[in-house]
């Protein structure tokens, strides 16, 4: 038996129409993509937690004729007046990017999990919004369908269209792309700070990529602490970033107090915890406060050598005659002479960021810092060796790799691509079948693939609303889990179970459970009638009926001998 993978989930908001929406479009791509040829394998989850807006369906799947695994993000909006409750341009595009950086991230730490352990660089991901509404876009780009469309796509109207933004649209979201930087930040510093776990700090991925910008904006560190059996330096937040009124920053402080106060009314009975008194410890090396080769004096020599023979590498790529700047950039997938990757350099040169390199307000990249004064006696060797050569004050460090040290929660040239990233990934699925067209096209889409001898051709539209009926009411426990849910896959065995259930049963007892679960008059036509009565009735008689608790069976046709007839058992 294959293992059971769980997610965490978060708490229903849906309403009661809504809920049916939803549960019924999961229905239909739980059949999809269990009956789909191509499908190698899936995993289906709905309300993950920590995945924004997109959580109401998440599908992550690998086919045959692809290496990569795709997912697919979707948010479902139910309207009751699809012609009215049109979609708009003030859909929150800023929350659905918000949302985007939270999966980004989640991609980045959560490797746990059997989605988020791929890295989203290697998979193919859409972000989609889906919704029985029509659309009243002023701009929009319709698309080509993709092959994502065969598993959520609903009728031949709908429409299927990206957002055709512009540079407002773009500065709009960097806003909101910053918040959510300090929103992250502050939760993953809370972490270490409330539980006084200094020692394990620097292995927080984002952490270690904003450690020096948290000690040369927000910390107030204090000169290291000796007297102990391991050394720390004791932290405060700034004043400057106490009194600052700056978005971000407030961001920050609303987060921290806020946990401040669950603390306290959790750990202190009440005790309100002060964010201006707040203290807490740091390792040594955070912020990178001092640069050092270490080791003895021939190894010191041979790193100063290397390190140097790196940036000399670099400046030889961008160096001209001319007097404008020399910008060196550099991301993930950046080689040195051929043959230095990116992560070798990457740990050379992140103990510099800080010290010996520093931010530049004017391009919002790094530059050489060259004030010996602030500097560390390997900085002052290394700045000496390099400005024998060099006039340093002509390059500019332009680094965009994900883990590198940043000294900015901005970072304008990087961000705007980000941004273009997030709306070339987002889909609007609008114009799609209302609740009770997606369940007449499951119904339908059972009833095509049952042609086998099982069915009774005459009962089949009877038999594949109910094992819909039964396969839905599973969906809807599956979705009203509480804390934790499994994944559903390829093993999933709603429908088969349903099959058998309905299949291995007398008709009447699949006609008074679709009576209980729909709770309406069922119409028969007379060949039916005759199934139902003649076939069933007379091979097992009315034992299995009266022994059973079943109470009352109503049929209604428009045959002269079955004009009404009622069974009941008082």
């Amino acid at each position: 038996m294959s293992k059971i993978n769980k997610y965490r989930k978060r708490d229903h908001t849906t309403g009661l129409s809504g809920q049916l929406y939803e549960t019924k479009v999961l229905t239909l791509i739980l059949f999809r993509a269990l009956n789909h040829k191509n499908i190698q394998e899936f995993v289906l989850g709905t309300n993950i937690d920590g995945v924004g807006a997109f959580d109401d369906i998440v599908l992550s799947y690998k086919t045959n004729d692809s290496d990569k695994h795709r997912a697919l993000f979707i948010q479902v909006k139910h309207k009751d007046h699809p012609t009215k409750d049109k979609l708009t341009i003030d859909i929150h595009l800023q929350k659905y990017f918000d949302s985007y950086l939270k999966i980004k991230h989640k991609f980045i730490t959560d490797n746990d999990d059997v989605i988020f352990k791929h890295s989203m660089e290697n998979m193919q991901c859409e972000f989609i919004i889906f919704t029985s509404a029509e659309e009243n876009f002023s701009k929009k780009t319709f698309i080509q369908e993709s092959r994502e469309a065969n598993l959520i796509k609903t009728n031949d109207n709908a429409k299927i269209f990206q957002y055709n933004y512009d540079d407002k649209d773009v500065d709009s979201l960097i806003s909101t792309l910053v918040k959510t930087r300090a929103i992250l930040l502050a939760k993953s510093l809370l972490k270490f700070i409330v539980k006084d776990n200094f020692h394990n700090i620097m292995s927080d991925d984002l952490i270690k990529i904003y450690h020096v910008y948290l000690a040369q904006y927000i910390f107030d560190i204090e000169t290291l602490q000796n007297n102990s059996t391991v050394p720390y330096r004791k932290t405060k937040f700034r004043q400057s970033f106490l009194d600052s009124t700056e978005e971000s920053f407030v961001a920050m402080k609303h987060v921290i107090n806020d946990e401040l106060v669950k603390i306290g009314n959790k750990k202190e009975r009440g005790k309100i915890l002060d964010i201006e008194n707040l203290s807490w410890k740091l390792p040594p090396n955070f912020g990178n406060p001092a640069f050092c080769f270490g080791g003895n004096e021939i190894r010191q020599q041979r790193r100063l050598n290397y390190v140097c023979s790196l940036l000399e590498k670099l400046f030889q790529r961008v160096q001209s005659d001319c007097s404008t700047l020399n910008v060196i950039k550099l991301d993930d997938n950046s080689v040195v002479d051929g043959t230095i990757e990116m992560k070798e350099l990457e740990t050379r040169l992140a103990g510099l960021v800080g010290n010996l390199l520093v931010y530049d307000d004017e391009t919002g990249t790094l530059k050489f810092n060259t004030n010996e004064e602030s500097l560390s006696t390997d900085n002052i060797r290394l700045l000496r060796r390099l400005t024998d050569k060099y006039d340093l004050s002509r390059f500019r460090f332009d680094i965009n790799i994900n883990t590198f040290p940043k000294l900015s929660l901005y970072n304008k040239e990087h961000d705007r691509e980000l941004v273009k990233e997030f709306l070339g990934k987002l889909t609007f699925y609008t114009n799609q079948a209302t609740e009770d067209e997606v369940e007449t096209i499951i119904k339908t889409e059972i009833q095509n693939i049952s042609n086998d001898d099982t069915f009774n051709d005459s009962l089949v539209r009877y038999q594949s609303e109910a094992i819909f009926l039964k396969v839905h009411d599973k969906v809807q426990k599956w979705w009203k889990q509480r804390d934790s849910a499994p994944y559903l896959t390829k093993d999933c065995q709603f429908y088969q179970q349903a099959e058998r259930e309905i299949l291995g049963s007398p008709l009447l007892n699949v006609v008074h459970f679709m009576n209980i679960e729909k709770n309406k008059i069922l119409e028969f036509e007379s060949d039916v009638i005759k199934n139902l009565f003649e076939m069933q009735c007379n091979s097992l008689g009315f034992d299995w009926f009266l022994k059973s608790d079943k109470r009352t069976i109503i049929v209604i046709s428009n045959h002269i001998d079955w004009s009404v007839k009622k069974i009941w058992i008082l």
